[in-house]
């Protein structure tokens, strides 16, 4: 599925942000992208609580692997650290 996804070189934004929307939607691991972080789990969270949260951090460090792969490293050593894929890709 990544070989389909073209690498961003900067003038190909659009094709290469839709193609990304899609591969990740497809896969199943656009959560992050979606929804905000979950609150921390605690003692108290139940379990439905507790696999959003482990589910919402796969998908986040997928997205954010995912994401790097598929940029070209002139533009990758140019954008800022994040740790959250809705981050990046805002940077992006």
């Amino acid at each position: 599925m990544v070989s389909a996804v073209p690498i961003l070189i900067g003038t190909n934004f659009s094709e290469w942000k839709e193609k990304v929307e899609f591969t990740l939607g497809v896969l199943d691991l656009d959560l992050a992208l979606r929804q905000d972080e979950p609150n921390p789990v605690t003692d108290e969270s139940t379990e439905e609580e507790y696999q959003l949260h482990k589910a919402w951090e796969r998908a986040n460090r997928l997205n954010i692997m995912f994401l790097r792969m598929t940029i070209a490293s002139n533009i990758k050593s140019s954008l800022p650290s994040a740790d959250k894929a809705k981050a990046y890709l805002a940077a992006i």
